[in-house]
């Protein structure tokens, strides 16, 4: 659940960010997302125009058809980078609490494609990391880490209304 209300929220925002007058990089979206084929044919242009025919978003026709993957950490600050300039070290986390939300996405797609009776989450690396077992005290770390970094990543946003 906390993967798919990452997912959520981060997807929400990013459209809300240009809804309130922030005019996100819509061509820098593209480029960080399309493949070399979709560049080369000038397939931002024909978005580009769909979405103003429809009276749409650009930013979210874009974000659809370059299948930005908001459940992937790396699509996720991959595209605020690329759409409003925000650096993961703009989001005044530490290292271990970026690199422990990595792990718990990593952890939850195994549960999902690999089996979700699986005991310890990490047991491909053990040894020889520790392991991590399914129980409460992990999903306690998980929900602190999201809430940490969903309200760091909207701070950030936020932030682009003073500037």
């Amino acid at each position: 659940m906390l993967v798919t209300g990452l997912e959520s929220f981060a997807r929400t925002r990013l459209l809300e960010v240009e809804d309130e007058g922030i005019r996100p990089d819509y061509e820098r979206v593209f480029r960080a997302f399309a493949s070399r084929a979709e560049r080369d044919c000038n397939r931002f242009a024909e978005l580009q125009a769909e979405a103003q025919s429809r009276g749409g978003s650009i930013l979210e026709a874009v974000v659809d058809a370059v299948h930005v993957t908001f459940q992937n950490y790396d699509h996720v600050k991959r595209v605020y980078k690329a759409a409003y300039g925000i650096k993961a070290a703009d989001l005044a986390l530490s290292g271990q609490t970026l690199s422990n939300l990595q792990r718990f996405i990593h952890h939850r797609h195994r549960v999902l494609h690999v089996s979700p009776l699986l005991g310890m989450l990490n047991e491909e690396k053990v040894p020889p990391q520790e392991p991590v077992f399914a129980n409460h005290a992990t999903a306690e770390s998980a929900v602190a880490c999201f809430s940490e970094y969903v309200e760091a990543l909207n701070n950030a946003t936020q932030r682009l209304r003073s500037m």
